[in-house]
């Protein structure tokens, strides 16, 4: 069942100069090399990152792996990278801060925890959406009566206001969770 749900973001530096997605296209037609940062191969936000600048925007900007959301966020900070796709839940501070700024969040509508930051849609690639979601699984066998009352307890958790709050503050959005 579905417990909450996340977007993945792109974000930079606040000296790189790019203040959108639209800049950082631009800068790559003009021959710009841009790198983007992932926390590495196959993540989701890698896998966001390349199917919105080398496919929707046929630019060929270059892939930096790191080893998980520390690293990226250490190389965007720092400028090693021009920008990084990353989840949206540890970068939340970090542009409310102003260390880092968000360029665009990967779902279909702005998310609440970063409301100033647009959809990749919003900034010229309509359709694009890609959320992760946290879930609860039990193991096969579970019997019926354990997996009704799991079910029970986190919807009221997911529904309850300091749950959703918690859950809002980072990045994240409860939705009712389905199935048994």
């Amino acid at each position: 069942g579905l417990l909450a749900t996340t977007p993945n973001i792109i974000v930079t530096s606040p000296t790189s100069g790019l203040k959108s997605i639209k800049d950082v296209v631009e800068k790559a037609r003009a021959g710009g090399k841009i790198q983007y940062g992932s926390p590495g191969y196959g993540t989701t936000p890698q896998l966001s990152a390349e199917y919105l600048f080398k496919v929707l925007a046929s630019q060929p900007v270059l892939h930096v792996p790191y080893k998980g959301i520390p690293p990226v966020v250490a190389a965007s900070m720092s400028g090693e990278v021009d920008i990084a796709s990353m989840s949206l839940p540890p970068a939340v501070q970090l542009i409310k801060s102003g260390k880092l700024v968000g360029l665009a969040v990967t779902s279909g509508k702005r998310n609440a925890s970063v409301p100033d930051v647009p959809t990749i849609a919003e900034t010229g690639y309509p359709g694009f959406e890609d959320d992760s979601w946290v879930g609860a699984w039990v193991p096969a066998g579970t019997p019926v009566a354990v997996m009704r009352k799991l079910r029970e307890e986190l919807d009221k958790a997911a529904q309850s206001p300091d749950v959703k709050n918690l859950l809002k503050n980072a990045g994240f959005e409860a939705t009712p969770l389905f199935g048994e």
